[in-house]
């Protein structure tokens, strides 16, 4: 599916080697206050086929603001993903990891690791009637080895890239 085609909100894993994919969040029903934002979706990197030992640095921004950055530590394939359906290839990645980002009035955390000082108030979440999520690897990476995102039917998770906002 290209980025033209009008089925490509029916794509369930995407890759690429730099860059980011950026998702508009509609932010009308939140209220003034928010507590915490947490976003969580299955990673891994990308090279070609799979590389299990093939490291990654993965960023999430929110609003333009870095909230973190997360070394995928391979690109995995050697058995099927759990969601994975029958017609997708045994030579190509196959699941990713479940990672959760959160930020709160404390900073950021991924995985429950405090990676910054950023909170929630510096996001600027209700400037607009939406906020921008982007997920991608930064020019500057240490690991430049690129990114499989997972949806619900592929990898090991059934989820989409779900985002929860706490007030």
């Amino acid at each position: 599916t290209s980025f033209f085609d009008p089925d490509r909100n029916k794509a369930g894993l995407i890759w690429f080697h730099s860059g980011y994919l950026e998702y508009w969040i509609s932010n009308k029903m939140l209220p003034r206050k928010l507590e915490k934002l947490t976003v969580s979706f299955e990673v891994c990197s990308e090279a070609p086929f799979y590389r299990n030992d093939w490291k990654s640095d993965i960023s999430v921004w929110i609003n333009n603001v870095l909230i973190g950055e997360w070394t995928s530590p391979g690109d995995f394939g050697g058995r099927a993903g759990k969601q994975n359906p029958s017609w997708w290839p045994q030579e190509l990645t196959q699941y990713g990891i479940l990672t959760t980002w959160e930020v709160t009035k404390n900073g950021c955390f991924i995985n429950n690791i405090k990676v910054s000082d950023i909170t929630i108030d510096e996001l600027n979440i209700k400037e607009n009637h939406y906020f921008s999520l982007k997920i991608g690897v930064q020019d500057d990476a240490r690991y430049k080895g690129g990114i499989n995102l997972f949806g619900s039917n592929f990898g090991d998770y059934k989820q989409d890239i779900n985002i929860t906002v706490n007030w």
